[in-house]
């Protein structure tokens, strides 16, 4: 009997990749500017400090405050106010000329480059993941905020991926929202949990992807929208990162991928190959395959 063709969406910092690369990425830029002999104002480190002052007054500010958050609709209306933070600090990076003059192909290269030198690192099992996609046509797909998807074109074109949705940096500094694969922009910038959410959406619309047969892939906050959209798989080196507690104050169960059932919602996994070792996704396949019967 013929399996049912899955659909497997992957966040790509901190989920396919070990870290996060926002400053693999922002040293493309700065080669780039140090090249040119061009002058990046606010420097990098002041952007970061920027950013993070910015987002933590923003937090301490908030209400209500994270332990009187117990509901879903409490925290997702927290996750969607941190769009002003997001933006800003977009703004300031595009201000700043760090990426002026930057190519889509410099983006690419920069990607492979720090791939072959391992300053970017896949998890564990990401390959052998992908392959096993492949050989049963299941569609695979990476929705990102990252900043290029060029950069993650580069990063993962050792891959057979199918569709990678992101922001793109472009040649004159800014940074614009995602282009489809129906070739439409579908939102502005990709900056909070809802814009990923609205995202995958649009991509469930033009894929025709059944959501019962969604399994959606994500290590932090702006993933939850999207790991409830479809199966969710959190990637996390323990049981006590951000988003998992964030889930359990909020009401959810997140059972590690070895004492799941296919019926749990959400699971957490250290790594790729934590994943297919459990039989996890084998067990969707076969419960997919009985409910979805006539």
């Amino acid at each position: 009997m013929q399996q049912p063709a899955f659909s497997l969406v992957f966040d790509f910092d901190g989920t396919i990749t070990l870290q996060d690369t926002i400053a693999n990425l922002a040293e493309v830029g700065l080669e780039a500017q140090q090249f040119r002999a061009a002058h990046v104002s606010p420097p990098w480190p002041q952007i970061v400090e920027t950013y993070q002052r910015d987002y933590a007054q923003h937090v301490s500010c908030y209400l209500p405050g994270v332990q009187d958050r117990q509901s879903l609709d409490d925290e997702l209306q927290f996750l969607r106010s941190l769009r002003r933070v997001e933006l800003r600090s977009i703004r300031l990076v595009e201000s700043s000329g760090l990426y002026k003059g930057v190519t889509e192909e410099m983006l690419f290269a920069a990607g492979q480059k720090a791939v072959r030198y391992q300053h970017v690192l896949i998890r564990d099992g990401f390959a052998q993941l992908i392959g096993i996609a492949a050989e049963r046509g299941w569609r695979t797909s990476v929705l990102s905020l990252n900043w290029s998807r060029s950069f993650i074109r580069g990063v993962l074109s050792g891959y057979s991926i199918d569709t990678i949705v992101a922001n793109e940096i472009t040649a004159d500094g800014t940074i614009t929202g995602p282009v489809m694969v129906d070739g439409n922009k579908c939102h502005a910038e990709l900056a909070t949990s809802e814009d990923k959410a609205l995202a995958l959406s649009h991509l469930i619309t033009l894929d025709g992807i059944d959501r019962e047969k969604l399994v959606y892939f994500g290590d932090s906050v702006t993933d939850i929208e999207c790991l409830l959209l479809g199966k969710g798989v959190i990637l996390s080196s323990g049981s006590d990162s951000s988003l998992i507690h964030t889930l359990q104050r909020v009401g959810f169960d997140v059972p590690g991928v070895w004492d799941a059932v296919p019926e749990s919602a959400l699971v957490w996994a250290t790594s790729f190959s934590d994943i297919l070792k459990s039989g996890f996704l084998e067990q969707l396949c076969q419960h997919t395959r009985v409910t979805t019967q006539p």
